[in-house]
């Protein structure tokens, strides 16, 4: 094993990769991480590796669940990962989406997404989140107003609310329109 590590960290080939599959109608899900050499089973539907790890398990965690339709969960996917691929600075790249079924209902047992298809899943991606982003904003903070207010006053914070003019229109003082004539006299002298 201590052989792979060397051989990985020599030729820069750290890496990680996501294994699923279907074994006695069961599926499975693991991660094989190169530099430990060492292959995880996942214990929950989802799983998320890479450098976006982080924002993706955080996101598939709000977004996913168990038995989701696989239409669903492909949107999901993509959703997550163009989300991380905006939010880290380090992922990027085209997005690729497959769909892995139990062999013995009938159907094939994969399904690999076009450039076409996967554009048009982000797509809808993007019109959704574009559309539902003011909603789902207003929604929270709707929901934290009253806790949060409650709470700074069970601490005895005073928590003053400030509504922001689009326009902010200042007045300006005599005092300041003197100064300004006069800097303007003094440098066209």
């Amino acid at each position: 094993m201590e052989e792979l590590r060397e051989f990985v960290w020599k030729h820069q080939m750290e890496a990680q990769f996501m294994l699923a599959y279907y074994f006695e109608g069961n599926p499975f899900l693991f991660t094989l991480d190169m530099i430990i050499g060492v292959a995880n089973k996942v214990n929950s539907c989802y799983d998320a590796i890479g450098c976006g790890a982080n924002l993706g398990g955080y996101l598939l965690s709000e977004l996913s669940y168990p038995k989701m339709d696989s239409g669903l969960a492909a949107v999901i996917a993509v959703h997550v990962v163009e989300s991380v691929k905006n939010h880290d600075a380090y992922c990027g790249g085209e997005t690729k989406a497959a769909i892995l079924k139990d062999p013995n209902n009938n159907h094939p047992s994969f399904r690999i997404f076009t450039k076409e298809e996967v554009g048009g899943l982000v797509k809808i991606v993007s019109e959704m989140d574009n559309k539902t982003k003011k909603q789902r904003n207003k929604i929270i903070q709707k929901a934290l107003l009253k806790p949060a207010t409650d709470y700074f006053k069970s601490i005895k914070m005073p928590v003053r609310r400030y509504d922001v003019p689009s326009k902010i229109k200042m007045p300006i003082r005599k005092v300041q329109v003197s100064a300004i004539e006069k800097a303007l006299q003094d440098s066209s002298k």
